[in-house]
């Protein structure tokens, strides 16, 4: 389930909330639905995107204590090449022709 978090959930997050370090319970979780994802598995979309505080208050009991091993499997999943959208490259996210999406007033 680790690999599949780590695959999915990131770039659901950034299509339905655009790129951050961090979001908040509701939005996993939603983003969670959307991708489809098994939603036993929260706590790892839990601590991929929440700071360790914030994890330990919604985690289940039986992983409050597990934030960095959760983190550091869906970590060892990532993919190794970071996609242009990412938030590690700064980078925009590309519309459906491949291309990113003009701003505003620069056509």
């Amino acid at each position: 389930m680790a690999k599949l978090y780590a695959r999915r959930l990131a770039p659901q997050l950034i299509r339905d909330y655009g790129a951050s370090e961090h979001y908040t319970p509701a939005q996993i979780q939603a983003s969670i639905a959307r991708a489809k994802l098994p939603i036993p598995y929260i706590d790892l979309g839990y601590a991929a995107f929440l700071p360790e505080d914030s994890f330990r208050q919604v985690a289940q009991p039986a992983n409050v204590d597990d934030y960095e091993a959760l983190n550091r499997l869906i970590t060892a999943y990532k993919p190794t090449r970071q996609p242009a959208w990412s938030p590690e490259s700064g980078g925009s996210i590309p519309t459906t022709d491949g291309h990113a999406p003009a701003m505003p007033g620069h056509h």
